[in-house]
């Protein structure tokens, strides 16, 4: 009986790993609508989305039965995931939109601020670095 309770505690706590699994999703996805980011950002970006899910999956997953992978895990985390989406996405919609744009200016803000900092450190190296001027000419010749 223990190992039953086991595994349907097991099974309850991965679909709220794949309701959190599609609550990040689903952030990603506004974010990425709102930010209009460029293809090449997009890559790295999804990469880094992926390899943050791969993480938070598989250090959830040790902690939640010591990393064994079970089909009604695997199938816990799809229902959790589909759940969100068909149920609770819309309820979260404006909120993770916010969220998402709020960010958004954040780093465009932050970004701003950097290349702000840029362009005084680098007027202040230039007016700190000597000017390069030509060699003196070369003096005459004695005849």
């Amino acid at each position: 009986m223990a190992e039953l309770a086991s595994q349907i505690q097991s099974f309850f706590l991965t679909l709220v790993l794949g309701l959190i699994t599609g609550v990040i999703f689903h952030y990603y996805q506004l974010f990425i609508r709102q930010a209009r980011v460029g293809r090449y950002i997009l890559y790295l970006m999804d990469l880094f989305l992926w390899l943050l899910i791969i993480a938070l999956v598989f250090w959830a997953m040790v902690g939640i039965n010591q990393g064994e992978v079970r089909f009604y895990v695997l199938l816990a985390l799809l229902m959790g995931i589909l759940l969100y989406f068909r149920v609770l996405s819309a309820r979260f919609n404006d909120y993770l939109s916010g969220t998402a744009s709020r960010n958004i200016r954040a780093l465009a803000f932050g970004g701003r601020q950097l290349k702000q900092a840029g362009s005084i450190i680098k007027s202040a190296m230039r007016k700190a670095m000597p000017r390069r001027t030509p060699p003196p000419p070369p003096p005459p010749d004695p005849e």
